[in-house]
């Protein structure tokens, strides 16, 4: 949980390269998301991360136990 707090943060302020496995297709993703300048308040209880794709510009929704890794670019 802690982890996931940090990477919040880290979020909030710029980039972050985040690599989970994706649910649907069980493939592992690594890429570049933020929540800089975006007002969304991330619910701690929920399962679920939602973050901004950088490259898509598009709002993704990432399983919170799927993340293998973070970086603060």
């Amino acid at each position: 949980i802690l982890m996931i707090e940090n990477m919040i943060k880290a979020l909030k302020v710029g980039r972050v390269t985040i690599t989970f496995k994706s649910l649907t297709s069980g493939r592992k993703i690594t890429d570049d998301y933020t929540l800089q300048g975006v007002n969304l308040p991330q619910n701690s209880k929920s399962d679920k991360l939602i973050v901004l794709h950088c490259a898509s510009n598009t709002y993704e929704d990432i399983e919170k136990r799927t993340i293998e890794e973070w970086i603060r670019k």
